[in-house]
Formats: structure tokens, C-alpha cells, sequence
């Protein structure tokens, strides 16, 4: 193959892919900032809807990570051994919507017996 056939491919395959990597992302998301108790919940896997969406994880000193998500009602929770979590319940209503979640230690005990600290969900 020619270099200007080549570089002609190269181009129009640039053109048909650039304009879906410049639009932004649409969807919903979910927003866990967890820097009140990062020591408790680093690490700890988020749930959305009773399903594995990814695990809170610092990036540098940022204590805050999203999760895009469909239109609609959804129930947060997080997943770890050090804590209980009481869910949030959310509703997703517009595009690119962003609803921020702060994750801190409630005022009452995990499951009875469990001994855990209840992370909750202030809005």
C-alpha cells in the first residue's frame, strides 16, 4: 500500500473516530466522596443497584470517585470488612445529572453484635 493511500486511510479513520472521543459522556453519575473517614472505607467496594461498580480508591490526596449510571432510582451501598453501611437511595432524573454522596460514620452501630461503625450517606 501507497504511503498517501495509507495516510489517507489514517485520516478518515481519525475523522470518524474523533468526534465520539470529543462529546461528553452523558450519563448520570454518581458521585462518593469518602475523605471524613478515608482510613475506615478506602479500599471498599461500591455497590450500585446490589452490583460491583468499582472500589474507593484515593487518587493523589482526591478522596471523591464517580459511577456513571442509568436513568432512574438506584440504591448505593458500600462493601467492606471494617464497616457496615446503611444504603442510599438516589434518583438519577436528568442527563449528565451529578449527585454527590458523602460517605461519613453515623451515630448508630452496625448489625447487632456486628461491633462495626454504620457509614451513611449524607446528600
Amino acid at each position: 500500500m501507497s504511503r498517501q493511500r495509507l495516510a489517507a486511510l489514517s485520516l478518515a479513520l481519525l475523522a470518524l473516530l474523533s468526534p465520539a472521543c470529543l462529546l461528553p459522556d452523558n450519563k448520570p453519575r454518581i458521585s462518593i466522596e469518602f475523605g471524613a473517614i478515608p482510613e475506615l472505607v478506602e479500599g471498599a467496594e461500591v455497590l450500585v443497584d446490589g452490583k460491583p461498580v468499582g472500589k474507593l480508591e484515593r487518587t493523589g490526596q482526591v478522596t471523591r470517585i464517580a459511577f456513571p449510571v442509568s436513568k432512574g432510582r438506584h440504591e448505593v451501598t458500600l462493601r467492606g470488612d471494617r464497616f457496615d453501611c446503611q444504603p442510599a437511595q438516589v434518583n438519577a432524573e436528568l442527563d449528565a445529572q451529578k449527585i454527590r454522596l458523602l460517605a461519613t460514620v453515623g451515630e448508630t452501630m452496625g448489625a447487632v453484635g456486628s461491633g462495626k461503625p454504620m457509614v451513611i450517606f449524607q446528600y
